[in-house]
């Protein structure tokens, strides 16, 4: 594969332009369409549901016909005695898998290493 050399993006922008360059090098380019396409759909397209939290949502209305009720919402579940208990068991089971989950790996991997080297 072709290497970029060192000002070589002046010297095709000066001769021909930046079309030029974009087709002389297009196979660079090609390689950026699965990060953008990665980026769209899982990056970008998700935010049209973000509407929907701020919304006082209504399936037959759709999205962009149910009325815009703001923060409402949230004000409604942080009043909520039982949302904080789900928050701290939610931070409860997400530091005990921390503490199981990320270190157990490990340790087998190094048990794994110890039985092929005896």
């Amino acid at each position: 594969m072709r290497q970029l050399q060192t000002g070589q993006l002046g010297t095709s922008a000066k001769k021909g332009g930046k079309l030029e360059y974009f087709i002389k090098n297009y196979d660079f380019y090609l390689l950026l369409v699965p990060a953008i396409a990665f980026y769209f759909i899982f990056k970008y397209l998700p935010m049209y549901g973000i509407l929907m939290a701020f919304k006082d949502y209504n399936f037959m209305i759709g999205v962009f016909g149910s009325p815009w009720v703001g923060l409402d919402v949230f004000r409604e579940v942080f009043k909520e005695s039982s949302f904080w208990e789900a928050l701290r068991n939610t931070i409860r089971l997400n530091f005990l898998s921390l503490l199981v989950a990320f270190p157990l790996p490990i340790v087998f991997a190094l048990f794994l290493n110890e039985i092929k080297n005896n």
